[in-house]
């Protein structure tokens, strides 16, 4: 019996620990839509792949988020979170903790690897990052969160002509790539920015069309700054060939200041073979 009591007793005092340990509960994100930030510069890929599923296509959804602490020395990260709304109105969390130097840690992680959503799409990302660094020998701790809603395309707008066929401020390539013995096509995806101020970000979502007009999200780009450049593609993105692809639409928003500017774009999907 004594022994049963101790064990109880420990077993409380542990759970009541826990429960004081950072990141066991979710934080509760309150972000608004960031602009630009000098100190952390980082974006989502949000891509969408649309499967076969019992006679039927469904989607399925990668969430990549990247980070690199630009302000002062000696940079850690010491928790973040994402979190991702669906259609359903569903609000589901992914959140990491370490405390580590961040030029031994990749600034990408990749930790929603195509699954399904609760839902059929994805309408919103929130994400909180908790990270420190020395300024001046002084140790400056931070906090940063920014909220994005996903960019739709209604079946309304197919036949819009605001969708051009060239864009001033952009140059967008679609790879896409058949190889032999293999039952799928491979997708690359680059964006080149021309004389837009680094001091910005875009948010950029495509869409496949099918032949018979069937609109399925693509590759989704949220809060990328300019001072990354240009946008390349590094891993390919892989879709069954029973999808019978037909145009690649796309929207971009432009963020400068307290200015927005938006673009509309649409593409022939030609596979060629390698």
């Amino acid at each position: 019996m004594k022994k049963w009591l101790i064990l109880l007793l420990f077993g409380l005092l542990f759970i009541s620990g826990c429960s004081r340990m950072k990141g066991l509960q979710y934080e509760k994100i309150l972000a608004e839509h960031e602009i630009y930030n000098q100190d952390l510069n980082s974006y989502l890929l949000v891509n969408g792949k649309p499967v076969l599923e019992k006679e039927s296509i469904k989607i399925k959804y990668a969430i990549t988020i990247y980070a690199n602490i630009i302000a002062g020395t000696g940079r850690y990260f010491n928790y973040y979170q994402v979190d991702w709304t669906t259609d359903t109105g569903r609000i589901d969390q992914y959140y990491h903790i370490f405390n580590e130097d961040a030029r031994k840690r990749s600034y990408a992680q990749n930790f929603f690897p195509y699954n399904y959503v609760y839902g059929s799409l994805i309408t919103k990302i929130d994400v909180l990052f908790d990270y420190e660094y020395l300024q001046q020998e002084e140790s400056v701790e931070a906090k940063i969160m920014y909220s994005e809603d996903l960019l739709t395309l209604n079946a309304s707008e197919l036949d819009s002509s605001k969708f051009a066929s060239t864009l001033e401020n952009y140059q967008i390539e679609l790879i896409a790539i058949k190889r032999k013995m293999e039952d799928f096509n491979r997708f690359k995806l680059n964006i080149g920015f021309l004389n837009l101020d680094q001091e910005s970000h875009i948010d950029f979502q495509s869409w496949i069309v099918t032949n018979d007009d069937k609109i399925y999200p693509f590759y989704g780009i949220y809060h990328y700054q300019l001072s990354n450049g240009d946008y390349i593609s590094v891993g390919d993105e892989m879709i069954d060939n029973i999808i019978d692809f037909k145009e690649m639409f796309c929207k971009i928003k432009y963020y400068h200041n307290s200015d927005v500017y938006e673009e509309y774009y649409k593409m022939n999907i030609v596979i060629g073979e390698e």
